[in-house]
């Protein structure tokens, strides 16, 4: 079998993708450290990147080496595969503004990642409550995008310039 369409590597996939989100949010936090309440989003959205993180590795811990050597998805490998190439610090250079930062952050977001996240939590974890616990995760961390603090969801704010 291919060692690439495995569980495991999906699980390594998954957890490549949160880790350049936390590489993203690093980045954009420092771009916006200038206007408080943008740098304290970013802050929390890489915070919650990293509970993705830390919710991966308990799932690959819980899993035997026979099921993590099993055959995983391929759709879903390749959709994880797509979502990691799109991570491309060349186009975080790229952000000029608040706003260009936020619809890039969404763009990401909403990419297939979460879904992948999603998919994971409810195969591989046992408990219901821990997937309520992670489909709640997701949920609060998109809402930090769509419902942005008044003080930088303004037009003035969101076309402020990076540093």
């Amino acid at each position: 079998m291919d060692g690439r369409n495995t569980v495991g590597n999906l699980l390594e996939l998954s957890t490549d993708i949160e880790k350049g989100m936390v590489s993203f949010y690093c980045q954009m936090r420092q771009m916006f450290s200038h206007l408080p309440e943008a740098e304290e989003l970013w802050i929390k959205l890489r915070d919650d990147e990293i509970n993705h993180i830390i919710q991966l590795d308990r799932i690959k811990e819980a899993l035997s080496s026979d099921q993590l050597a099993a055959p995983a998805d391929k759709s879903i490998i390749e959709k994880a595969g797509k979502v990691l190439k799109t991570l491309n610090s060349d186009r975080w250079e790229e952000v000029e503004n608040l706003d260009e930062a936020i619809d890039l952050a969404n763009e990401y977001e909403n990419s297939e990642a979460n879904q992948i996240f999603i998919f994971l939590a409810e195969r591989y974890i046992p408990r219901a409550e821990r997937k309520k616990f992670v489909e709640t995760m997701i949920n609060d961390h998109l809402s930090r995008l769509i419902s942005l603090p008044d003080t930088i969801d303004s037009n003035a704010s969101r076309r402020e310039s990076r540093n």
